[in-house]
Formats: C-alpha cells, sequence, structure tokens
C-alpha cells in the first residue's frame, strides 16, 4: 500500500521552477487528492464524473450506467455477480442502472493535456480509446487505477491496456496494489484471516525515456522531468534535463546532492513516516498512484 514517499518540501520548492500543467482528471468524485493535492497550484484542473452526468467513454451517446450502493464502486460495466463470495462486497454488488450521456476526450479536449488520472472502474480502455488521438499526440503522463480480474462484466483487464499503449511507446514508470480480496467464510469461521489476492492495480504510465529527452521545447520537458521527480525517480528526472542550463536543472542537482549526502537521514525518515501514517491511520506522506 505504501510504495514510497512523497517529500512534500522538496516537491513544493522544486515546483517554483515549473510552469502549470493541464490536468484531466476522469473520475473525479473525490476532487483533488492523493499527491496531486501537493501541487494543486499549478494544476489547470478538467473534470469528468459519471455519476454527476459528465462521463467519458469511447462513444458520443447514451449509455447504460451501473451505479452502486457504494457510489465510488459505479460503472459503465455491469458488477460481477461472483463478487459475492468476497468480503465486503455489498456495496459494489447492489446497483441501480440509470442511462447517462457520454463523449470522448478527442471530441472535447483542445488544449495540450500533460496529466490524466483515470478512475473509472473498468472502462479505462474505452476512454483511452475514446482519446487515442489526443493521447498519441501530446502523449501525456497517464495514472490509472485498473482490474486484473473481472470485477465487472466484460472489462478491458490491465495487461491489454499496457499493450495497447505501448504500440506508442508508453511505458510503465511504477505500479502499485489497488485492490485486494478475501473469500468470505464467516459463515464458517468467527474472521477472515490470511492475505488477499491482489485484483487491481495502480499505474503510472508515460512516453519512454527516448521520447522524455528528444522534446525541443525546455519548458516542457522541465514539467516532465519535474513529474518523475514528485514521484522520486531521480535519476530519469534528471536525465531528461542533463544537459540544459536552467534553475531547474541546477535547483534539482542540488536536491540531488542533499539525497545523497544525507542518504541515511531519508532512510530513517521515511520509516518513521511510515510506522506514523500506520498509527495515525494517515497517508500525509504517502499516496496511491491515483
Amino acid at each position: 500500500m505504501f510504495t514510497k514517499i512523497f517529500y512534500l518540501n522538496d516537491i513544493k520548492k522544486l515546483s517554483n521552477f515549473t510552469e502549470k500543467f493541464n490536468y484531466l482528471d476522469v473520475g473525479s468524485r473525490n476532487g483533488i487528492d492523493g499527491w496531486f493535492s501537493i501541487i494543486h497550484e499549478k494544476l489547470n484542473v478538467i473534470s469528468f464524473e459519471a455519476e454527476e452526468g459528465n462521463a467519458l467513454f469511447n462513444i458520443k451517446g447514451k449509455k447504460k450506467f451501473y451505479l452502486t450502493k457504494n457510489k465510488g464502486n459505479s460503472s459503465f460495466f455491469k458488477p460481477n455477480d461472483k463478487n459475492k463470495i468476497f468480503e465486503n462486497e455489498e456495496g459494489r454488488i447492489n446497483f441501480e442502472e440509470i442511462e447517462i450521456n457520454t463523449d470522448t476526450i478527442d471530441n472535447i479536449i483542445i488544449d495540450k493535456i500533460d496529466l490524466i488520472k483515470i478512475d473509472t472502474q473498468g472502462s479505462e480502455y474505452e476512454i483511452i480509446e475514446g482519446g487515442w488521438k489526443k493521447i498519441s499526440n501530446d502523449m501525456p503522463f497517464l495514472f490509472l487505477e485498473t482490474w486484473s480480474d473481472y470485477y465487472y462484466e466484460n472489462i478491458r483487464l490491465f495487461n491489454e491496456i499496457i499493450t495497447k499503449l505501448r504500440t506508442i511507446g508508453y511505458e510503465i514508470y511504477l505500479l502499485d496494489v489497488a485492490g485486494a480480496n478475501r473469500i468470505d467464510l464467516r459463515h464458517k469461521f468467527s474472521k477472515n484471516i490470511g492475505q488477499q489476492k491482489f485484483v487491481g492495480f495502480n499505474l503510472f504510465l508515460g512516453p519512454n525515456l527516448d521520447y522524455l529527452i528528444s522534446i525541443k521545447n525546455l519548458e516542457e520537458r522541465v514539467k516532465r522531468s519535474f513529474i518523475l521527480f514528485v514521484h522520486d525517480l531521480l535519476t530519469y528526472s534528471y536525465k531528461i534535463v542533463e544537459k540544459d542550463n536552467c534553475d531547474y536543472k541546477l535547483f534539482l542537482e542540488k536536491i540531488i546532492n542533499k539525497r545523497i549526502k544525507y542518504r541515511h537521514f531519508y532512510f530513517i525518515l521515511k520509516y518513521l513516516k511510515l510506522a506514523q501514517s500506520l498509527f495515525l491511520r494517515k497517508r500525509k506522506y504517502f499516496y496511491p498512484l491515483t
């Protein structure tokens, strides 16, 4: 769950050297949260939320939508009835059918997009499909919550999404667990215990390094470098701007040298913050990718 630490002070200081990012938030019911909230002042946000009748898909028109008891589990795809054998799934398998309007990224979005987050309970592939021209042209970083099991009927799984994006030069930069389950055996035992099976993942995908280095516009390279820095991908972050002579690179060098000099301190700090987060149940320094 807690795969990396976000160094808030370093992120905020380095962000002073970047321009604003155009951020497409698809599945925005929680607003700006997680690591996005750290750089919220640097985001020009375009939001879509199906529950509010403002939905993206791979077609323009009307489409059936499954509004679940736990609204965060609502989807364009019908929840799989097989989920009832798992614990804590009542909020997903109880739903009502409604009809909402949909459109596509390619039809709606005009401005260049730097970041896209898609958390839509199964329709990530279709949304990407409906924005294929825009994504192929802008090559934004993508943050996706995807499934590796058929939690919804007929969804496209995360491996299919990765395979499609690889055809235009995307790679996985980071991955963490988005969903896990246990079979509910409380009719037999007093409690469900044991490891959970992983059923969903958060993915951070982006253009390959050769593409990022080849970007001619310095402002654009700086923004790309900064997002990699936010996720502590320091060597990748630096490589993109290595040959540039700019204030951003100089400040990035200072941060990296500080991390090297005090690396033992940062190692201890990470686990102190991890213990604090687990004890207080707050993710001030640790967030999922989406």
